[in-house]
């Protein structure tokens, strides 16, 4: 888990948000909440774009500030990576500061399975017909 630094500012038209020790991380939202859920996606979406290119993350620094920001607070970044017999595979999670722990514990929920398992849970979970063997007709 990486722990940077997300900044929001109220403004004329909602939330402006950024990562501040992540610069490239900036998003919007109508309100705190839409921005903060728009923050964790630009962070997944810039930290795997950074990943895929070979490019290191950026070394978080709770230090950092900006006093036009309104709202400082954490953000985590959790990396998860597992070995899979075609090659390497990293996944990047990212786990919102309001997010409820039912909904870590479900989101979670593939954590330490192979691609064969989740291909093989998913398979079943995306056939109706596993649901609704049992419903006889009329």
């Amino acid at each position: 888990m990486v722990k940077y630094k997300a900044g929001y500012k109220y403004v004329a038209t909602g939330v402006h948000a950024q990562v501040l020790d992540f610069p490239a991380a900036i998003s919007w939202g109508a309100d705190l909440a839409e921005a903060r859920q728009a923050l964790t996606v630009a962070l997944v979406d810039v930290a795997e774009a950074a990943v895929e290119s070979g490019q290191p993350l950026p070394a978080p620094d709770m230090s950092v500030s900006n006093p036009d920001m309104d709202i400082e607070e954490p953000i985590y970044l959790h990396l998860v990576a597992s070995s899979e017999a075609d090659g390497q595979r990293v996944r990047i999670v990212i786990d919102a500061v309001d997010e409820p722990e039912s909904i870590r514990q479900l989101t979670s929920v593939y954590d330490g399975l192979s691609a064969v398992d989740i291909d093989g849970i998913e398979r079943i979970a995306l056939d109706r017909g596993w649901f609704f063997r049992a419903r006889s007709g009329g």
